[in-house]
């Protein structure tokens, strides 16, 4: 059933065309990711659906009676001086005018309205989202609380009534990991349909059914999930003749990706390491001949890299004594070692890079000792756009003006050939910066700052604001660069496709997962649900104490059994790694025999502990 219809709508910037003869349906119950390059339309069809924009061409039809509610990427400034329920109020002022009216003057029609927009159990509703997201005060004066906090609500707005479609701007913005799995919770229990926009694949792929894609200001449909439009997408590219066909190497790669962790999902896998190394090998050939250099060649390293040992982070301004932040960790990075940190906001992430960079607040203080090797040269990426000097072209802020741009201190590559390879196309390079997006800003920062000489990157959250092609360029490249990392994100797809390391600030003592971020959600998250189902749920009658306690042992030494079982299988790849073992064929036979029957091992042993 349709709850609107789109009949040829366009759209226009000035005189240039955004969107052309967009024609679509919007059914009940459907939900749908809307994806594209930044600047193609994304926002603004959504806005246009919502009635807030009207199109230059075209019409909007809306089903009789249906309601739709608009939830944008940032709240506007006015919106800031308002407290919480002020804001969800502003949002929903027509359900609470309507409210209002009923109490004055009950009348069955306004019954029969509110029955359906559950305007009956309001307060019984917030008081469920406010448990499911944690809200402190929602009274508080939105100006004052943190951007997490206000996206929460801005979700609270969109969900206390219902509504027939529900249009979400990037939603996941300034949310951490679990704020995202609560609000995929939140809109996996949703009846109604919902409209995404987000860079966010894991998300979309586990709440959205239909995948909508503007591209060369077009609309389209993609049925399924994020696999179906990669291959649709793919297979589109191969029939265009433009520019964007290098784009679909990178799709390509993408696909293979997704369809190996779908292959591995069916034996309850969920992450291990060596699925890096299988997509490595299956992808070489795309990768040397295919797949353009963004990164410079990494700086020598020496044996020494970065070593944490017994590290703890205090806050030493606190009366009474220093109190513990994060800590202890011992940690010792190798050549190939490339970590995510992982954890909700607020658990001192982004202190722990300044603690390695030397750079803590004097609030701050660390014991243990944190060793860099004297050839170690980090760069730090922080996503501050203040350093984009806005009246130069893109050319001219990339090169200084010249023909080449250096890629280290011993590469050079033409600035237009540098550019197109970061997505920028020829009617961008002589844009100036200030007429830039904000995903396109964020881009130009990252293009800018990785031509520097390094042999250790730092990225705090680097796909923030960057469309899905470009996400799929720079991890393509991140995880193909031989020099180890750190990488903060709440993005589990982009955690998944580059770390073979997870680091954990959840709780005081950080955990340290070896795989990526499924066999760390798997292994820490997963084991930690069964553990809480033990106590939190009634304990069944035939089930004893010395039962119970015997079970929590048996899990604890499963866990064990795979972290041991991990370490020997992270040392047979780094053995494997070494050129020099394959003079010695039968180490090899016996290296590949032993790896392969230890993989086997630890399949059964996930498929014992997810039960």
């Amino acid at each position: 059933m349709s709850i609107i219809l789109l009949k040829n709508i366009g759209l226009n910037y000035v005189t240039k065309p955004i969107l052309t003869d967009i024609s679509m349906q919007i059914s009940k119950g459907e939900k749908y990711a809307l994806i594209g390059n930044n600047r193609s339309g994304k926002s603004s069809l959504m806005k246009i659906i919502s009635g807030i924009l009207e199109p230059d061409a075209g019409e909007v039809v809306h089903t009789r009676g249906s309601r739709t509610i608009y939830i944008e990427q940032e709240i506007d400034i006015k919106s800031l001086e308002l407290t919480g329920t002020e804001y969800i109020r502003l949002k929903n002022e027509s359900i609470f005018a309507l409210m209002s009216r009923y109490q004055i003057a009950p009348d069955q029609q306004s019954f029969d309205q509110l029955t359906v927009l559950e305007g009956h159990n309001f307060d019984s509703r917030l008081a469920n989202l406010l448990k499911l997201f944690s809200i402190p005060n929602i009274n508080a004066q939105m100006k004052n609380n943190s951007g997490g906090i206000n996206k929460k609500i801005q979700l609270i707005a969109a969900f206390i009534f219902n509504s027939d479609l529900v249009l979400l701007d990037e939603p996941t913005n300034h949310l951490d990991m679990e704020g995202i799995e609560e609000l995929e919770k939140l809109l996996n229990s949703n009846s109604g349909a919902i409209m995404i926009v987000s860079h966010d694949r894991l998300f979309l792929d586990n709440v959205t059914n239909h995948f909508l894609e503007i591209w060369d200001k077009r609309i389209y449909v993609h049925k399924g999930k994020y696999d179906d439009f990669l291959d649709a997408k793919s297979r589109r590219l191969e029939n265009e003749a433009s520019e964007a066909w290098k784009l679909n190497q990178y799709i390509k790669r993408e696909l293979k990706w997704v369809n190996a962790g779908v292959k591995a999902r069916a034996v309850k896998d969920k992450g291990r390491l060596q699925r890096f190394d299988e997509i490595a090998h299956q992808d070489k050939a795309l990768t040397e001949t295919n797949v353009d250099l963004l990164l410079p060649t990494p700086l020598h390293l020496g044996t020494r890299i970065l070593d944490f040992e017994n590290v703890n982070i205090l806050n030493s301004d606190i009366e009474g004594g220093d109190k513990i932040l994060l800590g202890p960790m011992t940690f010792k990075f190798e050549k190939d070692t490339k970590v995510g940190i992982v954890g909700p906001n607020g658990s001192y992430k982004s202190t722990l890079i300044k603690a390695i960079l030397g750079e803590l607040p004097d609030i701050f203080r660390t014991t243990g000792t944190i060793k860099s090797g004297i050839n170690t040269k980090y760069l730090y990426l922080d996503q501050n756009k203040s350093q984009l000097k806005e009246e130069l072209t893109v050319f001219d802020y990339i090169s200084e003006g010249k023909e080449q741009v250096m890629l280290g201190e011993a590469q050079s590559m033409s600035t237009y050939k540098y550019l197109d390879n970061w997505l920028f196309f020829k009617d961008q390079h002589r844009t100036q910066v200030k007429y830039l997006s904000g995903g396109e800003k964020s881009k130009l920062l990252l293009a800018k700052k990785l031509l520097q000489s390094t042999n250790f990157l730092i990225l705090d959250e680097p796909t923030n604001d960057l469309d899905l092609d470009t996400i799929m360029l720079l991890e393509s490249n991140l995880r193909d660069y031989e020099a180890p990392m750190i990488i903060i994100s709440h993005d589990r797809a982009f955690l998944n496709h580059i770390c073979n390391v997870i680091i954990s600030t959840n709780d005081i003592k950080p955990i340290i997962s070896y795989g990526n971020y499924d066999n760390y959600h798997t292994k820490y998250h997963r084991s930690k649900v069964v553990i809480e189902d033990y106590t939190n749920l009634t304990t069944p009658k035939n089930i004893s104490k010395k039962d119970l306690r015997k079970d929590k042992a048996e899990l604890r030494e499963l866990e064990k059994k795979i972290d041991q079982l991990e370490l020997t299988l992270k040392k047979i790849e780094t053995d494997l790694i070494d050129p020099e073992i394959y003079s010695d064929f039968k180490k090899v036979n016996e290296l590949v025999t032993k790896k392969e029957r230890l993989s086997v091992r630890l399949d059964e042993y996930y498929v014992e502990l997810l039960g």
